[in-house]
C-alpha cells in the first residue's frame, strides 16, 4: 500500500532498469554498465526468466538486427517473435507460451495498456533508455485467434531546432516574458522539464541564447556527470566530484555574467545558485513536470523569501511533444470525446492525430518540438500564488494572472494542425480540469 502511494507521485523502480512513473511514460533501461543492467542474447535466456528480461533481450536483438519492427504473436502450439526490417525483409524465432506471457504482462505494465479500456486496438507507449540516444517503444494490441499480439515499433526522437530562438518562433508571449526577465542581467532562471524531455539541451539553448543576446561570458557549474553542452566550460563531474556549493565557489565572483547549472536535486543546490546570482544571472534545470510544480517545490522548501527579494527571474516549463506529419494525420473529434473539456470552444478548430507512415513512425523517427510556458518571478504574483492552498485554485490564480499553461499552448497549436492533439491530453492527469 505504501508503494502504490508513493508510486502516484514519485518514480519507482522496484525492478533494476523498469522506472515507473504515473504522470509520464515509463521507461525500461536497456543497458547501463555501471549499475550492472545488460541485455542477454535470447538464447542464452531460459523460459523461467522475468518477462522483462525477455523484452529487454528481444528490442537488444532488434536493434543488433538493424530491426524496428516487432510482433510477438501466438500460434497454435507455441508463440513466435517476428523481426520487420522493412517491405518483405523479415526474420523470426520461436518461443514457448510461458515467455509468451511473460513478454506481454511486461508490455502491458510498461505501456500501461490497462488503463486505454476496451478499445480494439490499443495503443501504448514507453520509452527505452540506451546511453544518449532516445528511443520510444510504440506499442499496439490486437486480440487473435490464439490469443492476444502485440506490435512493437522503434522510434527514434528527434528535436530539429536547436536554438531557443528558432523553439520560441510559436511561442512569442514566453519569448516577450523571458527577454523582461533577464533583460535585469540577474536572478536565478530555472528550466523545468520532466525526465526524458531534452532538458539539458533546452537549458544550454538557453545559456547561448542569453549569451548572445546580450554578449555576456558563461561560467558552467555541474556536480553531475554532463555539463551544460555549448558553454565551453565544464565544472565538477563523475561520482567523486565535490558538492555543487564548492563548484559554485570556485567560479570567479566577478568574471563572468552567466551561471549555468545542469541540474539542481536538493534545497542546497538551489540555495547555493541563489547566493551566486547577487549580481550574474544563473541559468539551472530542475526534474519537475511544469513551471507551477517547480514553484511550489521552491515554496514548500521555505525559499519564498528569497522569491520576495527577486532573486527569482522566472520559470520556464518545457516539453518535447510530437509534431504532426503532414502525411497520416486522421481527424480527431476532440469536443465528441471530451464534451466538456475547453468551455469557449471555436467551430473552426480542427484537431488531428498521427497514424504513423514510411514518413515518420514507420521510418523509426518522430519528430519532435518543445513546448513551452513562462512564470515569472514577480513578487506580487508569487505572494497570490503561494496564498492558494487547493491546487485547481492555484492554476486558476495563475491563468487568472495571463500566464499561459503547457495545456493551454500546445491546445492551441494542436487547433491549427502543428501538435498531435493527444499531446495536450496527456497533461490532463497532470494539470487536471482546472489547467485553463
Amino acid at each position: 500500500l505504501i508503494r502504490e502511494s508513493l508510486a502516484r507521485f514519485f518514480q519507482t523502480e522496484d525492478e533494476a532498469g523498469v522506472i515507473r512513473d504515473v504522470a509520464e511514460d515509463n521507461v525500461l533501461v536497456l543497458s547501463d554498465p555501471a549499475r550492472g543492467i545488460a541485455p542477454e542474447a535470447p538464447g542464452a535466456l531460459a523460459d523461467g526468466a522475468t518477462g522483462v528480461a525477455w523484452l529487454r533481450a528481444l528490442i537488444a536483438d532488434a536493434i543488433h538486427r538493424r530491426c524496428r519492427e516487432i510482433l510477438v504473436e501466438p500460434l497454435e502450439e507455441e508463440s513466435r517473435v517476428v523481426f520487420r526490417r522493412g517491405e518483405g525483409e523479415e526474420s523470426s524465432r520461436g518461443i514457448s507460451r510461458q515467455v509468451h506471457v511473460g513478454v506481454s504482462m511486461a508490455l502491458e505494465d510498461l505501456a500501461k495498456l490497462a488503463s486505454r479500456g476496451r478499445a480494439v486496438p490499443r495503443e501504448g507507449r514507453f520509452r527505452v533508455g540506451l546511453g544518449e540516444r532516445h528511443l520510444v517503444a510504440l506499442i499496439t494490441w490486437l486480440p487473435g485467434i490464439h490469443g492476444d499480439a502485440y506490435h512493437v515499433r522503434l522510434a527514434e526522437e528527434r528535436i530539429q531546432k536547436e536554438g531557443l530562438e528558432e523553439m520560441l518562433e510559436d511561442y512569442p508571449e514566453v519569448r516577450n516574458a523571458l527577454e523582461a526577465a533577464v533583460a535585469g542581467g540577474r536572478g536565478l532562471l530555472l528550466v523545468a522539464a520532466p525526465e526524458g524531455h531534452y532538458r539539458e539541451t533546452i537549458g544550454a539553448a538557453a545559456v547561448q541564447w542569453i549569451r548572445w543576446e546580450a554578449g555576456q561570458t558563461v561560467s558552467s557549474a555541474s556536480s553531475g556527470p554532463h555539463p551544460a553542452r555549448g558553454t565551453g566550460l565544464q565544472g565538477g563531474q563523475g561520482s567523486d566530484a565535490p558538492p555543487l556549493s564548492e563548484v559554485i565557489s570556485a567560479v570567479d565572483p566577478d568574471g563572468t555574467d552567466i551561471l549555468a547549472v545542469l541540474r539542481v536535486e536538493s534545497l542546497e543546490e538551489v540555495a547555493s545558485v541563489l547566493d551566486a546570482t547577487r549580481n550574474r544571472l544563473a541559468v539551472a534545470g530542475v526534474r519537475k513536470q511544469d513551471a507551477l510544480e517547480a514553484f511550489q517545490w521552491l515554496v514548500r522548501n521555505g525559499l519564498l523569501p528569497r522569491i520576495r527579494s527577486g532573486s527569482l527571474c522566472g520559470i520556464l516549463g518545457t516539453r518535447a511533444v510530437e509534431r504532426i506529419c503532414q502525411h497520416c494525420r486522421r481527424r480527431y473529434d476532440l469536443f465528441e470525446e471530451f464534451p466538456n473539456l475547453i468551455p469557449n470552444s471555436s467551430e473552426g478548430s480542427l484537431y488531428f492525430a498521427n497514424t504513423g507512415c514510411r514518413a515518420c513512425r514507420r521510418a523509426g523517427v518522430l519528430d519532435l518540438e518543445a513546448a513551452f510556458e513562462f512564470l515569472p518571478g514577480n513578487p506580487a504574483l508569487a505572494e497570490r500564488i503561494a496564498a492558494s492552498s487547493a491546487h485547481a485554485a492555484v492554476r486558476k490564480e495563475v491563468a487568472r494572472s495571463g500566464v499561459k499553461s503547457l495545456y493551454s499552448s500546445l491546445l492551441a497549436r494542436a487547433s491549427v494542425g502543428e501538435v498531435d492533439v493527444r499531446e495536450p491530453l496527456r497533461l490532463l492527469l497532470h494539470e487536471g480540469r482546472g489547467c485553463g
